[in-house]
Protein backbone atom coordinates (compact mmCIF):
# COMPACT_ATOMS: atom_id res chain seq x y z
CA UNK A 1 0.00 0.00 0.00
CA UNK A 2 1.50 3.38 -1.11
CA UNK A 3 2.50 6.57 1.04
CA UNK A 4 -1.01 7.98 -0.36
CA UNK A 5 -3.54 5.66 -0.05
CA UNK A 6 -2.59 4.99 3.83
CA UNK A 7 -2.50 8.70 4.13
CA UNK A 8 -6.46 8.77 2.48
CA UNK A 9 -7.14 5.87 5.02
CA UNK A 10 -6.35 7.30 8.43
CA UNK A 11 -9.78 7.75 10.44
CA UNK A 12 -9.08 11.58 9.79
CA UNK A 13 -7.99 11.76 6.21
CA UNK A 14 -5.97 14.75 6.41
CA UNK A 15 -6.53 15.26 2.32
CA UNK A 16 -10.32 15.69 2.74
CA UNK A 17 -9.74 18.88 4.76
CA UNK A 18 -10.39 21.52 2.07
CA UNK A 19 -13.46 22.88 2.80
CA UNK A 20 -15.50 24.91 6.23
CA UNK A 21 -17.82 22.66 6.34
CA UNK A 22 -15.26 19.67 6.38
CA UNK A 23 -13.56 21.47 9.05
CA UNK A 24 -16.64 21.89 11.12
CA UNK A 25 -17.89 18.00 10.86
CA UNK A 26 -14.24 16.85 12.03
CA UNK A 27 -13.80 19.59 14.90
CA UNK A 28 -16.63 22.01 15.16
CA UNK A 29 -17.70 20.28 18.75
CA UNK A 30 -14.30 21.20 20.32
CA UNK A 31 -14.41 23.26 22.78
CA UNK A 32 -11.10 24.80 21.66
CA UNK A 33 -12.29 25.32 17.93
CA UNK A 34 -13.49 29.09 17.70
CA UNK A 35 -10.52 30.34 19.40
CA UNK A 36 -8.27 27.97 16.93
CA UNK A 37 -10.24 29.22 14.24
CA UNK A 38 -9.74 33.09 15.23
CA UNK A 39 -6.32 32.52 15.79
CA UNK A 40 -5.17 30.75 12.43
CA UNK A 41 -6.64 34.07 10.81
CA UNK A 42 -4.77 36.43 13.07
CA UNK A 43 -1.76 34.46 12.71
CA UNK A 44 -2.20 34.36 8.82
CA UNK A 45 -1.35 30.68 9.06
CA UNK A 46 -3.13 28.48 6.30
CA UNK A 47 -6.05 26.88 8.24
CA UNK A 48 -6.11 23.63 5.97
CA UNK A 49 -2.66 23.63 6.02
CA UNK A 50 -2.94 23.33 9.54
CA UNK A 51 -5.22 20.92 10.60
CA UNK A 52 -3.28 18.44 7.97
CA UNK A 53 -0.35 19.20 9.74
CA UNK A 54 -1.63 18.80 13.33
CA UNK A 55 -3.23 15.50 12.09
CA UNK A 56 -0.57 13.94 9.99
CA UNK A 57 1.48 14.84 13.28
CA UNK A 58 -0.19 13.72 16.35
CA UNK A 59 -2.69 11.26 14.98
CA UNK A 60 -1.72 6.95 16.17
CA UNK A 61 -2.53 5.96 12.72
CA UNK A 62 -0.41 8.49 10.78
CA UNK A 63 2.43 7.28 8.34
CA UNK A 64 4.51 9.63 10.20
CA UNK A 65 4.28 7.87 13.21
CA UNK A 66 4.73 4.19 12.54
CA UNK A 67 7.62 1.90 14.67
CA UNK A 68 10.32 2.57 15.34
CA UNK A 69 9.65 6.32 14.83
CA UNK A 70 11.76 8.91 12.93
CA UNK A 71 13.19 12.00 14.49
CA UNK A 72 10.66 14.02 15.49
CA UNK A 73 12.18 17.14 13.87
CA UNK A 74 11.96 15.11 10.57
CA UNK A 75 8.30 14.44 10.88
CA UNK A 76 7.52 17.34 11.55
CA UNK A 77 9.23 18.68 8.45
CA UNK A 78 7.71 15.97 6.31
CA UNK A 79 4.09 16.72 8.01
CA UNK A 80 4.59 20.35 6.74
CA UNK A 81 5.49 19.30 3.35
CA UNK A 82 2.24 17.06 2.91
CA UNK A 83 0.20 19.74 4.74
CA UNK A 84 1.27 22.07 1.74
CA UNK A 85 3.36 24.49 3.71
CA UNK A 86 6.24 26.02 2.38
CA UNK A 87 9.40 24.99 3.22
CA UNK A 88 12.89 26.39 2.65
CA UNK A 89 16.19 24.40 3.13
CA UNK A 90 14.25 22.35 5.49
CA UNK A 91 12.95 24.94 7.70
CA UNK A 92 9.57 26.48 7.82
CA UNK A 93 8.60 29.94 7.43
CA UNK A 94 8.99 31.84 10.16
CA UNK A 95 5.58 32.42 11.50
CA UNK A 96 4.96 28.68 11.13
CA UNK A 97 7.81 27.08 13.09
CA UNK A 98 6.91 30.08 15.88
CA UNK A 99 3.40 28.85 16.60
CA UNK A 100 2.63 26.01 14.84
CA UNK A 101 5.91 23.66 15.31
CA UNK A 102 7.49 25.35 18.30
CA UNK A 103 3.62 25.69 20.00
CA UNK A 104 4.72 29.73 20.38
CA UNK A 105 1.10 30.14 20.66
CA UNK A 106 -1.62 29.45 23.54
CA UNK A 107 -4.72 28.80 22.08
CA UNK A 108 -3.31 26.60 19.18
CA UNK A 109 -1.72 24.50 22.10
CA UNK A 110 -4.78 23.98 23.21
CA UNK A 111 -6.74 22.78 20.33
CA UNK A 112 -3.73 20.56 19.52
CA UNK A 113 -4.13 19.37 23.46
CA UNK A 114 -7.66 18.37 22.98
CA UNK A 115 -6.67 17.01 19.60
CA UNK A 116 -4.23 14.53 21.55
CA UNK A 117 -7.05 14.02 24.01
CA UNK A 118 -9.19 12.51 21.70
CA UNK A 119 -6.89 10.38 19.73
CA UNK A 120 -6.08 8.83 22.81
CA UNK A 121 -8.87 8.89 25.23
CA UNK A 122 -8.32 5.67 27.08
CA UNK A 123 -4.64 6.65 27.99
CA UNK A 124 -5.97 10.42 28.66
CA UNK A 125 -8.60 8.88 31.54
CA UNK A 126 -5.91 6.17 32.78
CA UNK A 127 -3.64 9.49 33.72
CA UNK A 128 -6.43 11.66 35.27
CA UNK A 129 -7.67 8.45 37.48
CA UNK A 130 -4.30 7.50 38.62
CA UNK A 131 -3.43 11.66 39.40
CA UNK A 132 -6.36 11.40 41.47
CA UNK A 133 -5.61 8.43 43.38
CA UNK A 134 -2.01 10.01 43.93
CA UNK A 135 -3.12 12.88 44.98
CA UNK A 136 -5.76 11.18 47.69
CA UNK A 137 -3.07 8.75 48.57
CA UNK A 138 -0.65 11.69 49.77
CA UNK A 139 -3.53 13.62 51.58
CA UNK A 140 -4.04 10.69 53.65
CA UNK A 141 -0.43 10.21 54.34
CA UNK A 142 0.02 13.83 55.31
CA UNK A 143 -2.74 13.37 57.89
CA UNK A 144 -0.94 13.08 61.52
CA UNK A 145 -1.26 9.77 62.87
CA UNK A 146 -2.67 10.82 66.23
CA UNK A 147 -5.72 11.26 64.12
CA UNK A 148 -5.88 7.79 63.74
CA UNK A 149 -8.03 7.51 66.79
CA UNK A 150 -8.44 4.31 68.68
CA UNK A 151 -5.37 2.70 66.55
CA UNK A 152 -2.47 1.97 67.56
CA UNK A 153 0.53 4.40 66.56
CA UNK A 154 2.44 1.71 65.36
CA UNK A 155 -0.21 0.51 62.94
CA UNK A 156 -1.02 3.53 62.02
CA UNK A 157 2.78 4.04 60.57
CA UNK A 158 2.68 0.19 59.00
CA UNK A 159 -0.22 1.51 56.84
CA UNK A 160 1.30 4.97 55.75
CA UNK A 161 3.81 2.72 54.83
CA UNK A 162 1.92 0.51 52.68
CA UNK A 163 0.33 3.72 51.32
CA UNK A 164 4.05 4.87 50.28
CA UNK A 165 4.59 1.81 48.36
CA UNK A 166 1.37 2.11 46.60
CA UNK A 167 2.17 5.40 45.80
CA UNK A 168 5.82 4.61 44.30
CA UNK A 169 3.72 2.06 42.53
CA UNK A 170 1.21 3.97 40.73
CA UNK A 171 3.41 6.83 39.81
CA UNK A 172 5.44 4.55 37.91
CA UNK A 173 2.48 3.64 35.77
CA UNK A 174 1.57 7.16 35.70
CA UNK A 175 5.10 8.04 33.99
CA UNK A 176 4.40 5.06 31.59
CA UNK A 177 1.16 6.61 30.19
CA UNK A 178 2.56 9.89 29.98
CA UNK A 179 5.73 8.38 28.17
CA UNK A 180 2.27 6.64 25.61
CA UNK A 181 0.60 9.83 25.49
CA UNK A 182 3.08 12.23 24.46
CA UNK A 183 5.58 9.88 22.60
CA UNK A 184 9.10 11.38 22.27
CA UNK A 185 7.07 15.27 21.78
CA UNK A 186 8.91 16.85 25.05
CA UNK A 187 8.01 19.91 23.72
CA UNK A 188 3.90 19.52 24.17
CA UNK A 189 5.17 17.52 27.60
CA UNK A 190 6.93 20.59 28.83
CA UNK A 191 4.21 23.13 27.64
CA UNK A 192 1.55 20.92 29.28
CA UNK A 193 3.34 20.98 32.55
CA UNK A 194 3.43 25.04 32.64
CA UNK A 195 0.12 25.35 31.50
CA UNK A 196 -1.54 22.61 33.40
CA UNK A 197 -3.08 24.88 36.79
CA UNK A 198 -4.43 27.27 33.76
CA UNK A 199 -6.05 24.22 31.63
CA UNK A 200 -8.11 22.05 34.37
CA UNK A 201 -11.36 22.63 31.89
CA UNK A 202 -9.29 20.82 29.12
CA UNK A 203 -9.01 17.68 31.46
CA UNK A 204 -12.49 16.55 31.29
CA UNK A 205 -12.48 16.99 27.35
CA UNK A 206 -11.59 12.89 27.29
CA UNK A 207 -14.62 11.87 29.53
Amino acid sequence: MGAATKIENMVINPVSIKTDNRVKTLFGDYESYKEMLKTVEQLKIDLYSTLKYIVLLYSEDSILNVRPPMPLEERQIRALHLAKFTVRNASPDESVKRYLVDLGDRRLFEFIFEFLTKQKKFTWQEIITLETQILENQMLRLRPVDEESGKDELMAFEKKGKMTTMYKEWYSILKEFYDEFYGDNDNVRAIHRINRANMASLENIAF
